[in-house]
């Protein structure tokens, strides 16, 4: 995925969402927009509740993403993979000094 199709594909998530949602995107979505890398194969969204985590969930549902029955990616027919863990990611939890470091970036 480029950058302009991650783009595409926030604006969409945005679009679906039913409430403001508060969500984290770390590993290669972040170095596309810093110009770091050309593409990812999936994105890591953390939400920072629960009830962001669901309504981030419901919104990749709404656009045809699928949870496979295997694995913990939710995944389209288009092949884009999308990951959405709570309050960290794969047991590493998301710090005040990483909160901090955010770079802003309001959807919608």
């Amino acid at each position: 995925m480029r950058v302009e199709e991650l783009e595409e594909l926030f604006h969409d998530i945005d679009e679906q969402l039913d409430q403001e949602t508060t969500l984290f995107t770390i590993g290669g979505a972040p170095m596309l927009f810093r110009e770091q890398k050309p593409a990812t194969k999936d994105i890591d969204l953390i939400a920072s509740s629960e009830t962001d985590q669901e309504s981030a969930i419901n919104a990749l549902k709404e656009l045809g993403f699928r949870l496979p029955s295997i694995g913990i990616d939710y995944e389209d027919l288009r092949g884009r993979k999308v990951e959405v863990d709570l309050g960290g990611f794969r047991g590493i939890p998301v710090s005040s000094r990483m909160k901090e470091r955010v770079e802003s970036a309001p959807i919608g």
